[in-house]
């Protein structure tokens, strides 16, 4: 009965809406590396493509990178977008931490032992109005944690991060929802 209704819900499905002109895509970042310690981080990487899948560009990597980006909110002199915005994840494994101009503004849960793991989870966190800079260059840093390719059990649950988008918070929530639905609540009514 269970796998009929999934079936049914499949079927219906219907592709997922291409980003709007007010959705900004960031397509790359600056990476660096966590130490042990956790206080300190060196740079690792030259700018890194997203997606970034641990297991190819370092399968025995394991522990927290930073993905440092920025983005303008009205670039070229454009009209800033109106109401809440927010930044959507379409993956992020195992989890994350984000932090909008120096303040954390949320995480997926925790990111030191036992950590959450949250690889098949989409994430949506809204950006605080009075955390951005209207005018000028906004911050995003995501500490994301993985393991190692050898120390999960499918591929994936290897360790990387999406692209990312920045855009207002009514046209990503849709899409989140989305990928939510089809990536957890349909694999649990299956089950």
């Amino acid at each position: 009965m269970a796998w009929g209704l999934v079936a049914l819900l499949w079927s219906l499905g219907l592709p997922a809406p291409a980003a709007r002109a007010d959705t900004l895509v960031i397509r790359e970042a600056i990476v660096t590396q966590e130490a042990p310690d956790g206080r300190t981080s060196r740079p690792v990487l030259r700018n890194v493509t997203l997606p970034d899948d641990w297991s190819r560009e370092r399968p025995d990597f394991g522990g927290v990178l930073t993905y440092a980006v920025s983005f303008d909110l009205a670039p070229n002199g454009t009209r800033v977008p109106d109401g809440l915005l927010a930044l959507y994840i379409e993956r992020a494994c195992t989890n994350v931490e984000v932090s909008l101009n120096g303040h954390v503004i949320g995480r997926g849960g925790r990111m030191s032992e036992p950590v959450t793991r949250n690889c098949y989870r989409p994430q949506l966190f809204t950006l605080p109005a009075a955390l951005l800079d209207p005018s000028g260059r906004n911050a995003l840093n995501l500490r994301v944690v993985g393991f190692p390719s050898g120390e999960v059990a499918a591929r994936q649950r290897a360790a990387g991060l999406s692209q990312l988008q920045v855009g207002p918070e009514a046209e990503l929530r849709p899409r989140y929802e989305r990928r939510l639905f089809w990536n957890v609540t349909v694999l649990q009514v299956g089950s």
